[in-house]
């Protein structure tokens, strides 16, 4: 595992070659869960803004000045 720098002061953990390995073996992606969603079009605008500014917490958001919801 290597630390990676997101933005300023907030680091993620990555195991550099698993996303590789993953394919090779036949994966096609990551499973997540979406919570908070009350109806079809609240669910499609989560899921659009995760991948438009992947999963980052509403506080890092804020505090980096990023001004997408997510």
């Amino acid at each position: 595992m290597e630390a990676r720098e997101l933005f300023p002061g907030k680091i993620r953990y990555a195991m550099p070659g698993l996303a590789d390995k993953c394919r090779e073996l036949g994966a096609r992606g990551i499973i997540s869960s979406v919570t908070g969603a009350h109806s079809k079009t609240a669910l499609f605008d989560r899921v659009a803004s995760m991948l438009k500014m992947g999963m980052i917490c509403s506080e890092d958001r804020l505090t980096n000045g990023i001004k997408a919801p997510g």
